[in-house]
């Protein structure tokens, strides 16, 4: 169980072990992030324990998660949706709709995707450090990476190809993370998302909530028609039909969001909440990391002497 958080300059509260101690470890970030709430100064950097570098990357996706998260917002207070009328040569109805007229501005998705190329950064720096520390050196460190596999059959195979080396602990601490579908299906996600190009990759999506029949007849007789749902592919929903046979008119509630879009497992998802969700992960898996390294004497608190506070 992680311990109690505090709130800090990340965008998530920070646990405890981050700013009471472990290794020293608290005073060393007090002191990196009193010199700079957005960026650590060099010569801080050069006198921070060994996992500086993936708090630095971390410290990078917080920054630019705000920047995200702003950007959203403010498209989804524009006016990037209206309503339209068509007609459908195939039914022979006039058809109302609500549809998407702007999509979000790239600025949006490159920060997304550089958010997520930091936090999956991050995963291979701290598998990289501990690396170091357990004395892996050589072409054995650059085949140092955060094992993560597509198809849980093959996730041993992975641990033995990104692992090798590292204390017999460490593995055990690796494997528990469970980074393979049916295990940290966020992990596997973050990973496979980071692979995809940039067609449709942040687009918008309603969801339909209270839905209210207003009026459905066909040659003048009640009829049931089917509730609306968002249509995915034309960016769009059908509130309203009309023709010589019959109409039907939809009162519904519309809660528009900005979303992956043609992104294999995460299609759909809303971008902030899943980045949310994966950064969270991360820190616990950095926490949880720098728990074991101290636990079995790879670290010790003179590493981080003059930190201490």
């Amino acid at each position: 169980m992680l311990s109690p958080a505090v709130w800090s300059p990340f965008f998530f509260p920070l646990p405890l072990w981050l700013t009471e101690g472990l290794c020293g470890i608290g005073g060393m970030l007090r002191a990196l992030f009193r010199a700079s709430s957005r960026f650590l100064s060099s010569e801080l950097l050069a006198m921070a324990n060994p996992y500086h570098s993936p708090i630095r990357v971390l410290a990078k996706a917080k920054t630019k998660y705000e920047a995200l998260n702003s950007g959203i917002k403010t498209y989804l207070a524009s006016d990037f949706h209206a309503e339209v009328k068509e007609f459908d040569l195939k039914s022979g109805c006039h058809l109302y709709k609500h549809r998407i007229t702007r999509f979000p501005g790239e600025d949006i998705a490159d920060l997304a995707y550089e958010i997520i190329d930091h936090q999956r950064s991050a995963l291979d720096q701290i598998a990289y450090v501990t690396a170091v520390m357990s004395g892996v050196t050589g072409n054995a460190l650059e085949r140092i990476h955060f094992p993560i596999s597509r198809v849980s059959a093959d996730f041993e195979n992975a641990i033995k190809r990104s692992c090798n080396g590292l204390h017999p602990d460490i593995k055990t601490l690796f494997r528990s993370f469970k980074a393979h579908p049916g295990g940290n299906d966020i992990l596997v996600e973050l990973n496979g998302v980071r692979k995809k190009g940039f067609h449709r990759f942040i687009v918008p999506v309603a969801t339909v909530a209270n839905v209210t029949p207003g009026l459905a007849s066909m040659q003048g007789k009640p009829a049931y028609i089917p509730a609306p749902v968002w249509d995915s592919k034309k960016h769009e929903i059908i509130c309203k039909s009309e023709s010589d046979y019959g109409r039907f008119s939809f009162d519904a509630e519309l809660t528009f969001n900005v979303a992956f879009g043609e992104v294999d497992s995460v299609a759909g998802k809303p971008v902030a909440t899943f980045l949310h969700a994966s950064y969270a992960e991360i820190v616990d898996i950095l926490e949880l990391t720098m728990r074991k390294t101290a636990k079995i004497g790879l670290c010790s608190m003179s590493d981080y002497e003059g930190f201490i506070t």
